[in-house]
């Protein structure tokens, strides 16, 4: 049954891709990655893994307003079993976009969008922690693994939806939402019972654009039941540094103090240098971001450095640290021989408290190697 619904999602996607490729000129896009290292812990445990990702993307301008764009990716990840501490892979295939986006005259030259389908779509601010997200998380929908930090994209969620957005002259605009409740394995098996509205949102951008601060926004998602509100709120600007907040709560009838129970809260800061050099200036870039989370008390710390070598070549140290759970540490040297081509090397350390009948092995060493190539 599991082959043979993987089986029906290839055909899904091969269909899409053919229809797309079909209509207009196409653009088809598309990255693979591989990545194999170990890893070393405490009492002579060592482990070692492999992960491999593709990824293929069509979009294609159906007419000079409507845009429609699918992508498909398969995914091997390696996982430990914590009954047996033994290595385990999985296979995953999963349709990342599927979407239609129209774009039809507003006010003046301005224009509104639609989208209906499966999209990203980005509220808040933060690169890796985001409280203003209330749709899919503040915390980041990728793990800090060799593969995302080649591309240093960790919040790229898709979900079904339709979602409009309306200008509102040049400093100001609205959105509103609607995220259908779909569980795809039963769409795919023809079962529709489990399809409901989900979830309504909307949310008021302000731009006032001085640099100070650049925008501020508010916004609301709850069920259509009543059964949850989230409300949020968020901002970003420069004094000196780049610097972004978010908050947000979830407000639960059925739960007294849910305002304040739920609070989270994050910030982001960067900067960026450039060393000059009797060649070039190097780039050195500094970030830093936190949550918490008001809820389990739980901080958490990310950040990145980096420095741009040359413009092929980079060196980058990331930590990132949640209260009483972990601490990691890697160092990524990422080297870029021709385009779309992407090689490196990481090392580093991951420790976490002990793990009950097996103290020693609370902190790892870390080496990892990478190719990604993208077209």
């Amino acid at each position: 049954m599991v082959i043979r619904r993987k089986l029906v999602v290839c055909a899904f996607l091969a269909c899409l891709v053919f229809s797309l490729s079909s209509v207009g000129a196409a653009e088809v896009s598309g990255m693979t990655s591989f990545s194999t290292g170990g890893m070393f812990a405490e009492g002579g445990f060592s482990m070692w893994y492999s992960t491999a990702q593709a990824r293929l993307s069509v979009s294609t301008p159906v007419s000079s307003s409507v845009k429609a764009q699918i992508s498909g990716v398969y995914t091997l990840t390696p996982g430990i079993n914590l009954s047996t501490f033994r290595l385990e892979y999985r296979n995953t295939v999963a349709l990342e976009k599927a979407y239609v986006r129209f774009r039809l005259p507003w006010v003046g030259d301005q224009m509104m969008r639609l989208t209906f389908g499966k999209s990203p779509l980005a509220w808040g601010y933060g690169q890796y922690f985001n409280a203003g997200d209330i749709i899919f998380g503040a915390m980041p929908n990728s793990e800090v693994s060799n593969g995302e930090l080649l591309s240093a994209e960790y919040r790229t969620a898709t979900a079904w939806m339709g979602h409009i957005f309306f200008p509102l002259w040049r400093y100001a605009s609205v959105e509103f939402l609607v995220l259908p409740q779909i569980d795809e394995g039963s769409v795919i098996q023809g079962n529709f019972s489990s399809l409901g509205l989900g979830r309504l949102g909307t949310r008021l951008t302000i731009n006032p654009g001085m640099r100070i601060l650049d925008s501020f926004e508010f916004g609301y998602l709850g069920f259509s039941d009543g059964s949850s509100h989230a409300l949020s709120f968020a901002m970003d600007g420069n004094i000196w540094l780049d610097y972004n907040f978010a908050l947000s709560t979830k407000i639960v009838p059925a739960e007294a103090d849910s305002f304040t129970t739920n609070l989270t809260i994050s910030i982001a800061l960067q900067k960026i240098f450039q060393i000059p050099t009797s060649t070039r200036n190097m780039p050195l870039s500094f970030r830093f971001e936190a949550l918490l989370r008001n809820k389990t008390h739980v901080l958490n710390l990310f950040g990145v450095v980096s420095l741009g070598v040359l413009d092929s070549l980079s060196v980058s140290i990331t930590t990132s640290y949640e209260y009483a759970k972990y601490v990691s540490s890697y160092l990524l040297i990422a080297y870029r021989p021709t385009a779309g081509l992407t090689l490196g090397i990481q090392g580093g350390i991951y420790s976490t408290p002990p793990i009950e009948g097996y103290d020693k092995r609370g902190n790892m060493g870390v080496l990892t190697v990478s190719a990604q190539y993208a077209f």
